[in-house]
């Protein structure tokens, strides 16, 4: 997708389906309808997240979802003339449902002195691990490997 060049139908109606139209053709089973809605509105809906979100993965990430909800729930649009802005709606929920779950996420530190304290007083022998803490930081290669001290695995 060219974010650059801008919709290839910026006028709905004028070079092809009104809005309506492709909901209804869409609805009716017509494949090539939700296409043309996509390239309708996909990089004016893409521009928009980027605008909302920092990160360029995650903004990919929100546009896709909005079509794969626009495909499943297409038939709850009751004024299907007005899909430019049920579409909008969706991507703002969208945005704003995946920022209220990145800040219930909270980052550990596998170097803090608290997380330290809890795997040393871990009894690798109760938990029933077959590996020794010196063992597993021979056999894994990764930063994490301090706080797999009870487990038999490491991070792939």
């Amino acid at each position: 997708m060219d974010h650059a060049s801008g919709p290839t139908n910026p006028t709905p109606g004028a070079f092809g389906p009104t809005d309506a139209e492709l909901v209804a053709a869409h609805l009716s089973g017509d494949r090539t309808a939700l296409a043309a809605i996509y390239d309708r509105y996909a990089d004016r809906l893409h521009d928009t997240a980027a605008g909302m979100l920092s990160d360029r993965h995650e903004t990919a990430d929100v546009t896709h979802d909005v079509f794969v909800i626009a495909a499943q729930r297409l038939d709850q649009l009751r004024d299907p003339a007005l899909l430019r802005a049920w579409l909008f709606a969706v991507l703002r929920h969208e945005v704003y449902r995946r920022s209220r779950r990145r800040r219930r996420q909270r980052v550990v530190d596998a170097q803090a002195p608290e997380l330290i304290e809890m795997t040393a007083a871990a009894d690798l022998a109760s938990e029933g691990a077959a590996v020794d803490a010196a063992r597993l930081g021979e056999s894994c290669d990764r930063p994490l490997r301090a706080s797999m001290t009870a487990t038999s695995w490491c991070w792939s």
